[in-house]
């Protein structure tokens, strides 16, 4: 089955003869509005990370997988991006119920790690907020190499301290859902899991802070970063926003 054949119906019906690729792009912008554009870059891409599949793990995607990926690839896209990267945030933690803003002279720094194991990359993603619930920074960053999953929840609250110490910020509530992983950041005991390192160097970081508090948030309260996580994974930079009122 074709993928193209199911997508958009002006996809179905093109008849380009051009000799490359910059040429497509010419006759599609000509003809098709944003909403198709942006199907056709993500059938685009799915496509090529499904031939990668193939070539190098032997697995064919199924046409109507690459469909709903990239249906939920545009949705994602949508929401991270909008047309304020503030707004979009604002609005998601406002349908969030259980996210609270930190006490006054405190910030909230919630973080999230979302993994690709079939293309080897995890992607980290953080939001700081203060007690008015104003952004002072986000970001996400991709990482080839994907971790156990405990490894990446760790990375990315090493990344938020680091933030926030660039931030110069001395009070600081940081939020995760991964529960394992905050438990294991306030246990007083030295950790000698395989991992323990990583925890006690997040521990020494955090000292350097007036106060700080480590808890735990589940899932819905977490969604901006989970979405900022899974955003980056399209990309291979850094992405980050700051003072954002």
């Amino acid at each position: 089955m074709d993928a193209w054949a199911m997508g958009h119906a002006k996809f179905q019906k093109c008849s380009f003869s051009g000799q490359d690729f910059r040429q497509l792009l010419g006759y599609l912008f000509d003809r098709c509005g944003q909403k198709e554009i942006k199907q056709f870059s993500g059938m685009s891409r799915r496509l090529w990370l499904g031939i990668n599949d193939l070539i190098h793990g032997g697995t064919l995607t199924d046409p109507k997988v690459i469909i709903a990926q990239t249906k939920q690839a545009i949705v994602d896209f949508t929401l991270v991006h909008g047309h304020d990267n503030a707004t979009m945030i604002t609005r998601v933690e406002q349908t969030t119920a259980s996210w609270q803003a930190p006490v006054m002279g405190w910030a909230k720094a919630n973080c999230d790690a979302a993994l690709a194991r079939q293309h080897g990359r995890m992607g980290l993603g953080v939001v700081i907020r203060d007690s008015r619930e104003n952004m002072q920074a986000a970001g996400c960053v991709v990482q080839n190499g994907c971790l156990a999953p405990a490894a990446a929840e760790a990375m990315v609250i090493l990344l938020a301290i680091r933030l926030c110490h660039e931030l110069s910020l001395s009070r600081v509530h940081f939020e995760g859902d991964a529960k394992s992983m905050i438990d294991s950041v306030n246990s007083v005991e030295t950790d000698n899991s395989w991992m323990g390192h990583i925890i006690e160097d997040i521990k020494l970081e955090l000292r350097a802070f007036q106060q700080w508090q480590p808890t735990f948030i589940r899932r819905k309260g977490n969604q901006v970063v989970h979405l900022l996580a899974k955003h980056v994974l399209e990309y291979d930079q850094e992405l980050c926003w700051r003072d954002i009122p």
